[in-house]
């Protein structure tokens, strides 16, 4: 999958993301670059990955790590799961305001990017628009939540929020504590639904995927 990442309307960046599924174990990588002038303000980006075992739509993660630059936090941290319990076995997750929160009280948490393939592989019509799934990055516990659903011809929108738990500053709970989600799915050649491209609203204003391929 390539996305064009949008804000505030402009193209800021490129996010690909690639996948491999069997019927019990899933693999799958990402990245994420600024491009063009962007790049020039500001040079931010992401590398992760993630594997696990697989159970018809649900996925259970059992390693994780990730390589991120938002421009005002670094990480590189790398999980492992066991029974479901995440544990740090490399680098360190925080943005130097809030404590990490202890890895060993975050069981059955999803790491991002397997939250974030769930979301926005191919699926079938009738799995779309449910989802409830806890995060754990590592040091931060968020939750995504989609049941809204609105069928417009073969096209299927989902509606959601993207919400900070904890592990954050109180400001940015505060402030940004409760995003609002929407990801468009269309026909794809495989007879399944595919994302076409997802919004969040954040309070920066809005932040977007558009599908490329």
């Amino acid at each position: 999958m390539r996305f064009d990442v949008t804000a505030l309307g402009f193209k800021v960046g490129a996010f690909e993301m690639s996948a491999e599924e069997t019927a019990t174990r899933y693999s799958v990588s990402a990245r994420f670059g600024t491009t063009g002038l962007v790049r020039l303000f500001r040079d931010m980006g992401f590398e992760m990955r993630a594997s696990g075992r697989r159970l018809g739509r649900e996925f259970f993660p059992d390693d994780y790590s990730e390589e991120v630059n938002t421009g005002r936090r670094t990480s590189s941290a790398r999980l492992h799961y066991v029974g479901g319990v995440p544990q740090l076995t490399g680098g360190a997750v925080s943005d130097g305001e809030v404590a990490p929160l202890d890895p060993a009280t975050q069981g059955g948490t999803l790491d991002p990017l397997t939250a974030l393939f769930t979301v926005l592989r191919d699926q079938n019509a009738e799995t779309l628009c449910k989802a409830d799934m806890q995060i754990f990055d590592g040091g931060r516990r968020t939750r995504v939540i989609l049941t809204g659903r609105i069928d417009t011809g073969a096209a299927v929108t989902c509606t959601g929020q993207f919400r900070r738990i904890a592990g954050y500053p109180d400001h940015d709970l505060e402030a940004r504590g409760v995003v609002p989600l929407t990801i468009r799915y269309a026909p794809g050649d495989n007879g399944r639904m595919r994302a076409q491209s997802a919004l969040l609203r954040t309070s920066y204003g809005p932040v977007g995927l558009r599908r490329r391929d």
